[in-house]
């Protein structure tokens, strides 16, 4: 009867590490495929920007705008966060598979998925960077402008030919934000949706550009030059400040509070939770995973307890598309066998 029972424990084993580690593998697989789409993508952002800043720095020192200089740097800084955010990605692609010596200790094919989920924190960590790159690019554009502002003695005329820079860089970079929104979208990925809204933040101070430029050549008012890039520093800053905060709670795994409410909501309503005692959100990337420590009747059996673990990672995949929830089960506070 012993024997029975040990050669069914070991079948139920290798039942439920065999589609774990499938499962994971075809994850791991799906994000890849995603990841190499976003690069193309922020590849040709990165040569957008590249002509726009060629484009807007001759027409600006041409025509002897400040604000078209301004967004010129604005868009330099897409170029480099742009080539950031494909080297976090393709870093994510060709990562070593290598195992992690201090993953020893744990079972082969959960050791293998914590260190795969590395790769995909290179996204955030890439991301942080640029960032901070579009923080100093702000910086010197504001104190660029503010000079220029209080020197106006200094400055010269503005020419017409710096709205052709404008209203090229207002419609490609419409197009730019465009492509990487729907881009985003469709293949899940928080890098691209993150250069989106850096995109569309370039659109408007392109068009801010274009409207400054407009009153400048219409109505002689030559200090709204000036005024208009300090503007455009402030936009900068601020969507590299968003940038920078977003990429930086994921690093450090922080979890919006009313998220997690939610998932603890959704965790106690299945049959057989009784409490949840910790929750722990973990980002790599694009993906999420889960830790919980879960209350139950004293006397579930591990057969029970494996099926409501089952459970629970399926629940939370639909509904919230967690890609992996892991369950440690203690007796519930209060219960009584």
């Amino acid at each position: 009867m012993k024997s029975s029972n040990k050669e069914e424990l070991t079948i139920k084993q290798a039942d439920y590490q065999r589609p774990v580690s499938d499962d994971w593998q075809a994850v791991e697989a799906d994000q890849i495929q995603r990841m190499k789409g976003a690069l193309w993508h922020l590849l040709g952002n990165a040569v957008a920007y590249l002509s726009l800043f060629i484009i807007e720095f001759v027409l600006a020192s041409i025509g002897h705008s400040q604000s078209l200089h301004a967004d010129a740097f604005n868009n330099f800084s897409g170029i480099v966060s742009s080539g950031l955010l494909a080297l976090g990605i393709w870093g994510g692609i060709h990562k070593s598979d290598q195992k992690s010596s201090h993953l020893g200790a744990l079972s082969g094919w959960e050791a293998e998925r914590r260190n795969r989920l590395m790769r995909f924190r290179l996204q955030d960590l890439f991301t942080l960077m640029s960032g901070v790159i579009m923080l100093v690019m702000a910086v010197q554009v504001i104190v660029s402008g503010v000079s220029d502002f209080f020197n106006q003695k200094d400055v010269q005329t503005v020419h017409g030919v710096t709205l052709w820079g404008a209203g090229i860089a207002s419609v490609v970079m419409l197009v730019v934000w465009y492509y990487n929104q729907h881009g985003g979208r469709k293949l899940a990925n928080s890098t691209l949706l993150a250069a989106a809204k850096d995109s569309l933040s370039d659109a408007f101070t392109s068009i801010g550009t274009l409207i400054s430029l407009v009153g400048v050549l219409l109505f002689q008012i030559t200090w709204l030059d000036s005024l208009a890039s300090i503007v455009i520093g402030f936009f900068i800053f601020a969507a590299g400040l968003q940038i920078f905060k977003d990429s930086g709670l994921q690093l450090i795994n922080y979890s919006d509070p009313r998220v997690e409410k939610d998932y603890i909501k959704t965790i106690q309503q299945i049959s057989g939770v009784d409490q949840v005692n910790a929750i722990d959100v973990q980002y790599s990337g694009n993906l999420v995973t889960l830790s919980l420590v879960i209350g139950v009747a004293p006397q579930m059996t591990v057969a029970e307890s494996f099926q409501l673990n089952e459970d629970i990672e399926s629940v939370m995949k639909i509904q919230y598309g967690v890609i992996d929830t892991k369950v440690m089960f203690v007796p519930a506070i209060g219960v009584m066998d």
